[in-house]
């Protein structure tokens, strides 16, 4: 379900996130447009949690570059 917070519930921007690995950061200038929690499977599968949190944001808000695809191996066998 998307959240319901009211601006004086939200925090304050700058907001960041990062990757699994760290080997990508992103900083926002704006608050997510939604933000949801799921426990679906195919989203347990995907995440390998017993739920997933996501956040969206406008493109407009990213304040860093995003960075270029690319595969990363934290764990054995497990490509990110």
């Amino acid at each position: 379900m998307p959240s319901e917070a009211t601006p004086a519930e939200t925090p304050q921007a700058p907001y960041s996130a990062r990757c699994y690995c760290g080997g990508t950061r992103l900083l926002f200038r704006a608050p997510p447009t939604t933000s949801s929690y799921c426990h679906y499977v195919d989203c347990r599968r995907w995440t390998g949690a017993p739920l997933a949190a996501f956040a969206a944001f406008c493109d407009d808000a990213i304040a860093t570059p995003l960075p270029a695809q690319k595969a990363t191996c934290v764990n054995p066998g497990v490509w990110r």
